[in-house]
């Protein structure tokens, strides 16, 4: 439906359909037989409508069929009606505006249209860490459930401020986004400008291993990034060798304490190849609880392949884990909310 009008754009030559009734399954053919005589002369006059000057049939169809197109056909003269187009009736060479109700449009629990997403507008600037799944999962948690209203917010590693934006966009009293580059940081104030969220919005170029935080947040946000590397392989630096993968994760539960304000949250986005028991251990030393809100699939790509030797020797050692369904690779990426034990320590 609606591709004759549109070739009828492009030429004056006859046009014609002649469709089949089945499909090709298992290197069988297999016949439809719901559409009889009646069904199939409706059909051809749909056609017709919009613009057909031949009709026949291909595979499925029989002389009867053809019959039944042939009589509802008899006297009639090809239109040219369209399918609805932004938001206007179709219409018809041959009576006119053809009415159509609407579709209702697909809606979340809170009322808002789902499709076209509203997705913040984002800019990504050359060098600057592009979101990964865990970026989009943690994000989606945001939009759905409009967390971060009213709040003090934290962005740890906010890239090009995917979460600083929608945590702004969710009428957050402050957002400030952390990241270790410079550039990072320039961007995400730039796309909360884009966004209409730059007043409650600053930002700060820091080195997690090398901060000392001032400030408790409502709010924490944190997409990390986790990756085990073989050190024989990692350039030498002032960072730790990650053989892990989760250094930089472990180091950001240490600074939890200094960080969550009483009754606060942290959300907190962590890959399965680094393993749960370590994560689960340092947050009860550091008297929090966490629960899993959601997760997600995600693919390996060049950078993890890159280092699947590792990964495997890290999940060989430990409780960490991909899934490999179809010979494929991927990890799972959990959505933690993290929260003070009302036991534990302040």
């Amino acid at each position: 439906a609606g591709i004759l009008p549109w070739l009828r754009d492009f030429t004056d030559m006859p046009l014609g359909v002649y469709p089949n009734l089945g499909y090709l399954a298992s290197h069988r053919w297999r016949f439809d037989e719901r559409i009889g005589l009646d069904e199939y002369a409706a059909l051809a006059l749909e056609w017709r409508e919009e613009g057909a000057q031949i009709v026949g049939g291909c595979c499925g169809t029989t002389p009867g069929h053809i019959a039944a197109a042939a009589k509802a056909l008899a006297g009639t003269k090809p239109g040219r009606r369209r399918a609805r187009e932004n938001g206007h009736d179709r219409t018809s060479d041959l009576g006119g505006v053809v009415p159509e109700t609407p579709p209702q449009p697909w809606l979340d629990d809170k009322g808002r249209t789902l499709f076209p997403l509203p997705f913040p507008e984002l800019m990504v600037d050359p060098g600057v860490f592009v979101p990964t799944h865990g970026s989009y999962l943690l994000w989606k948690h945001l939009f759905l459930e409009g967390i971060g209203a009213g709040e003090t917010c934290l962005d740890v590693g906010c890239g090009c401020g995917i979460l600083s934006v929608q945590l702004g966009l969710n009428g957050a009293a402050r957002v400030h986004a952390i990241d270790i580059d410079r550039n990072a940081v320039a961007n995400t104030l730039a796309n909360g400008f884009r966004n209409g969220v730059a007043d409650r919005m600053t930002g700060e170029d820091v080195d997690l291993y090398q901060w000392e935080p001032t400030e408790r947040f409502e709010l924490i946000a944190a997409s990390l990034y986790q990756m085990p590397v073989d050190p024989y392989e990692e350039p030498t630096g002032h960072r730790p060798l990650d053989y892990w993968g989760r250094s930089l994760l472990d180091h950001f539960v240490a600074l939890l304490p200094h960080l969550l304000a009483d009754g606060g949250r942290a959300l907190v986005m962590q890959l399965s190849i680094v393993g749960q028991h370590r994560t689960a251990e340092l947050l009860e030393k550091a008297g929090f609880n966490a629960r899993v809100v959601d997760f997600a699939f995600f693919p390996f790509g060049p950078i993890f392949d890159a280092n699947k030797e590792q990964i495997v020797r890290v999940e060989q050692l430990s409780d960490a884990f991909h899934l490999t369904p179809g010979g494929d690779d991927v990890m799972v990426a959990y959505l933690l909310e993290v929260t003070r034990d009302s036991a534990g320590t302040r």
